[in-house]
This record gives structure tokens, sequence and C-alpha cells, in this order.
């Protein structure tokens, strides 16, 4: 009996401090109730305007690189 008790005050503590709530938006509940929620929804949204911008720095890039291609094999290709 003491050893279940163990199991549920370590799930409860794994469960406070790790699993994320949709109920939340995604933030432990331990975070929540510390108030360290906008801080990570800060720290989220920075992350994901960093990854568009990297996509598209990325496309960009791919977009010239097919167009400079593009003109190149033009050149090459004989006028009839």
């Amino acid at each position: 009996m003491r050893r279940i008790a163990i199991q549920f005050i370590m799930l409860s503590i794994s469960y406070e401090n790790e699993l994320t709530n949709s109920g939340i938006s995604y933030v432990a509940p331990a975070d929540k109730l510390m108030g360290r929620d906008e801080e990570i929804f800060k720290q989220r949204d920075r992350k994901l305007e960093e990854a568009r911008l990297q996509r598209k720095i990325k496309r960009q890039e791919a977009y010239g690189k097919s167009k400079s291609s593009q003109a190149y094999n033009s050149f090459l290709t004989p006028v009839a």
C-alpha cells in the first residue's frame, strides 16, 4: 500500500512539473501556477517568428537559384 502511495505522489509531481495540459495552452500546471506562462508564450512567439524568417530566407534562396539556373539553361538552348 505504501508503494502505491509513493508511486501516486511521484506521478502527481511529474504531472505538475513536466506534463503539459491542453486546457491551459500546453503549459505545465506548475508553470501556470508560478505565473511563468506569459514568459513561455513570449518565448514560443519568438521561436516561431525566427522559424518563419528562416523559412522565408530559404525560399528566397531557392527561388533565386532556380531563376538563375533557368536563365542559364535558356541561354544554352539553341533557338530555331
